[in-house]
């Protein structure tokens, strides 16, 4: 990307193309690993896919990941995902929690 940095509905309006990248979170709480690889696609990338629940083992939440994202100035695309949703809500959401305020956080009802 070229100029100044667009966000996703800039682009989607006003680009013939837009560039987005897909990271999966951390396993852990900590932002450090998540911060690290956003900051590398910083003006790279007009959106930060946040996977959830990547190959079926608990991660921090795509909503956590997703405030981060948006926090370090990226528009995030929050993705969920209903595959093992009852089985894993309760492991994710936990790690997800110390990273956002309560307003943030969504369990689903099964």
């Amino acid at each position: 990307m070229t100029g100044e940095f667009k966000s996703l509905k800039q682009a989607l309006q006003s680009e013939p193309f837009v560039i987005t990248a897909e990271i999966p979170p951390p396993v852990s709480a900590g932002p450090a690993e998540l911060e690290a690889k956003i900051d590398l696609l910083k003006g790279s990338v007009h959106a930060v896919n946040i996977t959830d629940n990547a190959g079926a083992v608990a991660h921090m939440s795509s909503l956590a990941g997703s405030a981060i994202v948006l926090n370090r100035g990226i528009d995030p695309i929050f993705q969920i995902t209903c595959r093992d949703r009852n089985r894993e809500t309760p492991s994710n959401v936990g790690p997800g929690r110390t990273r956002t305020s309560d307003q943030w956080i969504m369990s689903p009802l099964v």
